[in-house]
């Protein structure tokens, strides 16, 4: 977001677990909540805070906060569902009919 790296490119992330994640976020904020999340990986926790119409991401890692509107945060994000979506299934078709897999993307619009 901006100029600030919530998750640096030098780490490994699950896609299958980060997608699954931002599923569950994306739900809290488009239902006005507040939000938080972590990665199997890693002690690393991102906040979301919402206020006025736009949400607060703070890493844990680095200390840092942004701030993005709420609807291009959930705009963004289920962008990011849909591609991760796709590119599971690109690689492993069967994982289609998978239920968990299945939860990345619903819900979404």
């Amino acid at each position: 977001m901006g100029d600030v790296e919530m998750i640096s490119k030098r780490r490994f992330v699950t896609l299958a677990d980060l997608a699954l994640s931002i599923s569950g976020v994306v739900a809290r904020i488009a239902r006005g909540e507040d939000a938080v999340f972590g990665f199997t990986e890693s002690e690393d926790v991102i906040r979301l805070h919402q206020d006025a119409g736009f949400v607060s991401v703070e890493s844990s890692r680095t200390g840092k906060c942004v701030s993005v509107s709420r609807d291009e945060l959930i705009e963004e994000l289920s962008r990011f569902l849909r591609e991760a979506h796709s590119t599971l299934i690109g690689e492993v078709p069967l994982l289609d009919g998978n239920p968990t897999i299945r939860r990345v993307v619903a819900g979404l619009t």
